[in-house]
């Protein structure tokens, strides 16, 4: 039997600073990626399903030279919350409060609202 690794905010901060792909290693399969901001509100979040599709989002931002960081956050048992901070090349920002619900040791949800700069 092998045991799973849980997932840490350490690890998470060095998959926000070493590229988009390294989230792959702390979510699940079928994780799924809900964002609320002023795009896409309440009655129509975004949502990515898939480990496939959260990769191709964070390869998207670091393509666009958007830096993220993980500025705050906590994991405790099957549950977690996080804030990010995602910087755009002009030095606009983006602030996400999360939610994150795991499952053996990896992200299976996360639920985020965002406010953005100007």
């Amino acid at each position: 039997m092998s045991i799973t690794a849980a997932v840490t905010i350490d690890d998470l901060r060095h998959a926000a600073l070493t590229g988009g792909g390294k989230i792959a290693d702390h979510v699940t399969d079928d994780v799924e990626f809900t964002e609320i901001d002023q795009r896409t509100p309440p009655a129509a979040p975004e949502v990515h399903r898939g480990r496939s599709a959260l990769v191709a989002l964070a390869e998207d931002l670091e393509r666009r030279g958007i830096q993220m960081e993980v500025a705050d956050g906590f994991l405790a048992g099957d549950r977690g919350a996080v804030r990010m901070v995602c910087t755009y090349p002009d030095g606009r920002k983006v602030v996400e409060h999360a939610l994150l619900t795991l499952r053996n040791g990896k992200i299976a949800r996360w639920d985020g609202v965002q406010a953005w700069d100007g």
